[in-house]
C-alpha cells in the first residue's frame, strides 16, 4: 500500500518527539515493519520520498557498458552500476532483450 509522504513524515516526527514505534503503529494505522521500513530508509537515505530507478541507470550507460563487457552478467552489471539485478533486467528488457532471446543485437 502506498503511504502520503506527509503521512511518513508525521509519523517520523512522532518518533523522534519520543513516540514508540508500536504507538505511532496505533495512532496512525500503519504496520509496524512499515515504520520500522521508514526510520531505516530515512537514516540510509535521509528522505522518505519514493526512489526513482528509472533516473539511476539510463538505457544509453547500459548498452555502451554492454557493448564493451558482452560476456558480463547480469550481477556484474548491477554491481557495476551500484543497481539491483531487477533493475538490469528491467532495462535489458526495455533494449528488447529477454531471458535467453535477443531480439536486436547490442552493437549499432
Amino acid at each position: 500500500m502506498y503511504y502520503p509522504v506527509e503521512l511518513r513524515k508525521q509519523v517520523i516526527d512522532f518518533i523522534d518527539a519520543g513516540g514508540s514505534k508500536t504507538d505511532a503503529s496505533r495512532l496512525f494505522n500503519v504496520r509496524y515493519n512499515t515504520i520500522f521500513t521508514w526510520v531505516y530508509k530515512i537514516k540510509k537515505y535521509g528522505s522518505l520520498e519514493n526512489r526513482r530507478y528509472s533516473r539511476k541507470l539510463s538505457l544509453d550507460d547500459l548498452e555502451a557498458y554492454a557493448v564493451k563487457n558482452p560476456a558480463c552478467n547480469i550481477a556484474h552489471y548491477a554491481k557495476h552500476f551500484n543497481v539491483s539485478e531487477s533493475l538490469i533486467w528491467m532495462r535489458f528488457k526495455e533494449m528488447g532483450f529477454g531471458r535467453g532471446y535477443t531480439k536486436r543485437p547490442l552493437s549499432k
